[in-house]
Order: structure tokens, then sequence, then C-alpha cells
């Protein structure tokens, strides 16, 4: 007998299900094959519930232990409330160090500080009256274990029902209500941030009334709806939360752009190469789709530049020295005086000039009077050109009244001959100003004849 214990022990840690199970076989009594196999089935049954509760037991003990070693004060116990992950129904404490889960089979601890996003919205599916809102509360990967598995988010299900209120009464947080408005004003004061709620100018459906925060739609083929945030993205259920920091791209509409299907789809890139398609979303809901991705890339986009304006000013650099070196391109130390004076006679003319309309008359008249005379033959200037025109005439004039001194015999008053110089270009600006009002008259009076004769002749 002892030797068949020592055979069994050492098989069952060996791990031989196989052996495990001839060992036990030796313990039977020589009876009916079929009726021994049968008993071995519902001993090891019993013994699997057993072994099973043994876990549990050890596993609540852990999180007990674990709650006690972090202290904390209580603020609000709930005896009965309801998660959709993990499924089922704990007894849930907070206190200031964070959210114990006791349940029937297994339980969680989870501290404030392991939550890295917390968001709150309308259910979309609901059998109350009031509805419900649920509390989605993501976990900082690989930090919670749930029946000894990965722990990545919790999915609390908050009634509104104004027949079951709630009531904190500790002095840091006095709020009463219903479950939702409780726990959510309590988590925000726990947790120490603001939970993030759908903005209807960032995603809303379209609809005539009662728009929604989320789009109907199937993950693989689990369905679902997904909730476009300012924070992520959320895909119930089972629940998928991808962080706006963590998404790498967004593309709506894939699943037909000429309006040949029913149905769009929403493809979501994570920075790991992760690839998240959300299919069967209603063709009319793609203008509500497209206008969240547009405003989530502007807002991404913001957030970059804020981000390198600040790792700028944390450099010291100064961010508007690119803009001075750009203003600073036209800039040519070694340009000529000449250069100077007709900038300056540019202005001068400019401050002359009180009307566009005008200066394209005499420019017009001008040319006009140089075609009939023979002397020019190029084209009326376009409008906008006439400035230049008038700017090159007046270089020329301002570099013979500089040429004009040189030649001027030893001994003379430059001072006389300057002004003298002046004297005769304002003479011949008088003349040519003369000239081009007669023109202009003259082609007006002609225009009017014409226009005369236009009239008198009878209409055939």
């Amino acid at each position: 007998m002892l030797a068949t214990a020592d055979t069994l022990k050492n098989t069952l840690i060996s791990g031989n299900s196989a052996e495990f199970v001839q060992c036990l076989r030796g313990f039977q009594s020589e009876c009916d094959e079929s009726e021994n196999l049968q008993k071995l089935k519902d001993f090891l049954s019993e013994s699997l519930k057993v072994v099973s509760a043994l876990l549990v037991g050890q596993a609540k003990a852990e999180v007990s232990d674990t709650v006690g070693g972090h202290g904390g004060e209580t603020f609000l116990v709930l005896p009965d409330t309801q998660f959709h992950e993990p499924r089922g129904r704990f007894k849930t404490t907070l206190s200031t160090v964070g959210m114990h889960l006791e349940g029937k089979t297994a339980s969680c601890f989870v501290t404030w500080d392991n939550i890295t996003h917390a968001v709150t919205f309308p259910a979309y599916q609901t059998t109350k009256k009031e509805g419900e809102d649920l509390v989605v509360l993501r976990i900082e990967p690989g930090s919670v274990k749930y029946n000894g598995k990965d722990l990545k988010c919790l999915l609390w299900n908050l009634g509104k029902s104004l027949g079951k209120p709630i009531k904190v009464t500790h002095d840091a947080c006095l709020v009463d209500g219903t479950e939702s408005v409780v726990v959510t004003t309590l988590l925000q004061h726990l947790w120490g941030k603001a939970l993030t709620k759908p903005r209807s100018d960032l995603f809303q459906t379209i609809a005539i009334k009662d728009a929604k925060p989320y789009l109907l739609c199937y993950k693989g083929t689990q369905e679902g709806a997904i909730y476009p945030l300012e924070c992520g993205v959320v895909f119930i259920k089972p629940t998928i939360f991808l962080p706006a920091e963590q998404i790498a791209s967004l593309t709506a509409g894939r699943g037909g752009g000429s309006g040949q299907t029913r149905y769009v789809d929403l493809k979501i890139e994570t920075a790991d190469d992760e690839v998240h398609e959300f299919t069967n979303i209603e063709r009319d809901q793609l203008p509500a789709l497209q206008g969240y991705v547009k405003g989530y890339l502007e807002m991404r986009k913001k957030a970059e530049e804020e981000a390198k304006r600040a790792e700028k000013a944390a450099r010291g650099e100064d961010c508007e020295d690119d803009d001075s070196e750009d203003e600073d391109e036209d800039f040519d130390p070694d340009a000529d005086d000449d250069d100077d004076d007709s900038d300056d006679s540019d202005e001068s003319s400019d401050d002359n000039c009180s009307d566009d309309s005008d200066v394209d008359t005499e420019s017009d008249a001008e040319m006009a009077v140089e075609k009939q005379a023979g002397v020019g033959q190029r084209q009326s200037p376009k409008k906008g050109q006439h400035k230049v025109y008038q700017k090159d005439e007046i270089r020329k004039n301002q570099k013979k009244r500089k040429a004009a001194p040189e030649s001027c015999p030893a001994g003379g008053d430059l001072e006389d001959v300057d002004a003298l110089m002046r004297a005769a270009y304002q003479s011949s600006a008088r003349a040519k100003s003369v000239m081009n009002e007669n023109f202009v008259k003259s082609e007006n009076d002609v225009n009017c004849l014409s226009a005369t004769s236009a009239c008198d002749a009878p209409m055939m």
C-alpha cells in the first residue's frame, strides 16, 4: 500500500495524467470495468471542485493580505454590484488606496495607480426604463490578475434608478443619489482625475432626434458598439480600450466609397502594428465617423505642436527665430543707393495716387499718345503693372538729375543747377499731364460722338 501511495505521489508530481489515472484504477475493486470508470470520473469531478475551492480561498486570502497591507480608509461598500468584466456580481469596496472586488469564485484588488484611463458613457443597450451607465477603467497591462489571468479592463454597470439611493457620508466626499452619480463622483475624488465623457462636438450620430454617442458595429463575429472619445476608442463588448496615444492611424469608410454597400467600417492601427477593424457600420453615419477622424487628427496635430513648443522652451530656444530669418532673406546690405532712392520715390508716387482707376486712365492715355506718335509699340500694361512703368520713368529722371552736376562747368553753383533741373522736370511733368488730359478729353468726345451716332442710327 505504501509503495502504491508513493507511486501515486510521484505520478502526481510528474504531471502525467494518463499514468495518474492508471494508479487510481489500481485502488479500485475488481468489478465491472465500466462501473469502475464511472466511479473514477465522479471521484475526479468532486476532487476538481475541492481543488477549485481551495484555489479561490487562497486567492482571496492573498487579496485580503494585499488590501490589508496597503491599509487605506474606506469610503463606500456596495454589497452587490454588477460587472460585465470580469463578469459577475461582486462586493465592491472603494477606499483611498483602490477598489476591492470580492466574488464567489475569485477576487481582485486594483489600486488607483494601476488605472491609466477612466471613462463613463450611457449603455448602448439596457432593459431598465431609466437607462444605465457604464464605467470603463483601463488597467496598466500586467499589473492585476483575476482568476490567474491578466485583467485588462473593468466594465462596471451602474444603475440610474431613484428607488435605490446611495449615500456617502465621509467628510472628504459628501454625495448622495443614484448609483451612477455616487460612484462616478467618488471615483473622480479617489482617483484624483476627471472621468472622460462623450463630447457631442467631437462625435455624435446623425439623427433628427436623440443622437447617440456610439455606433453599433461588429468586431469579427461579436456584435457590440464603439464609443469614439477624446481619449481614444472603446468597444463594448468584450471590452477593447484603444488609448489615443497608442493609435497610429484611423481610416473610415473602407466599405465602399461610391455607395455600392449598405455598410462602412472603421480601421484602427496601433503603434505596435496591431489592426482593429470594426465593420457593419451604417453608411448614413459615415459623415459623423469622418468628422471624428478629422477632429481627432486635428487634436493630435495640436498636441504634437504644443509638445514641440514645450520642448523648445525647455531647451531655451526661441520659437520665432525661423520666422525672423525668413523675413531677413530679402535684405541685401550691398544694394546701391539708387534702389533706396527708387523705393522712396515709389512710396511718394503711391501716396500721390488716391485711386487706382486714375492711374490706369493716365497710363492708357500715355500709351495711346506714344503709339499715335510712333514712339512706342509696346502693348498697354496689364492692371497692376502701370505703377512699375511710372517707377521706371522716375528712376530715369533721377539718374539724369544725379548726372547733371557732374557736367556742370568748374566753379558753377551746384545748388542753382539742381534747382534749375528740378524746375525743368516739373515743367516737363506739367506739360505731359496737360497733354494726357487733352488726349483723354478728345478721346471721350470721340466716344460720346460714336455713342450718339449709334443711338441715332435707325434700327434694321
